[in-house]
């Protein structure tokens, strides 16, 4: 198993980083789409290259993400984390396969359904890594509320 990277950023920070990433690996994977289903053949390759960094872009945040959450000792949401980060690949993988499918059988009658649904997919799969982060944000805050609340009493 290989090991994450160093700790860049707190967790707080890399769940805002994170979010970005994923609405850029979202619009990238929606022009995809866009490009498989249009007329234009030429747009495929630079939208792919696209996907191709923001999927890069994504994993690599996750991975800071995982990092500051092993950091901060939290190894649930580094498992949840490490876990989303999987299944971006997965169907990042199905993406690319149901594009491919698409341009070698333009008239195949569920190719279009196929690659939305992958695109679909993506969407869904980066929220919900991007919401375990914001949970872990979240657990944080109500532990500091709470330790300043019993230091007060």
């Amino acid at each position: 198993m290989q090991k994450l990277p160093a700790v860049k950023c707190t967790i707080i920070e890399a769940r805002f980083r994170l979010g970005e990433r994923a609405a850029e690996l979202n619009q990238a994977a929606a022009d995809v789409v866009t490009a498989a289903t249009s007329t234009s053949t030429q747009r495929i390759a630079p939208a792919s290259r696209r996907f191709s960094r923001a999927y890069e872009d994504f994993v690599e945040t996750g991975l800071e993400a995982a990092s500051a959450a092993a950091a901060s000792g939290d190894s649930s949401v580094q498992s949840e984390v490490v876990t989303g980060l999987r299944g971006v690949s997965t169907v990042a993988s199905r993406l690319l396969m149901a594009t491919k499918a698409l341009l070698v059988d333009p008239s195949a009658s569920d190719a279009r359904n196929q690659l939305t649904a992958a695109a679909r997919c993506i969407s869904h799969t980066a929220s919900c890594l991007f919401n375990s982060c914001v949970f872990a944000v979240l657990d944080f805050f109500v532990y500091i509320a709470s330790w300043r609340y019993c230091f007060y009493i």
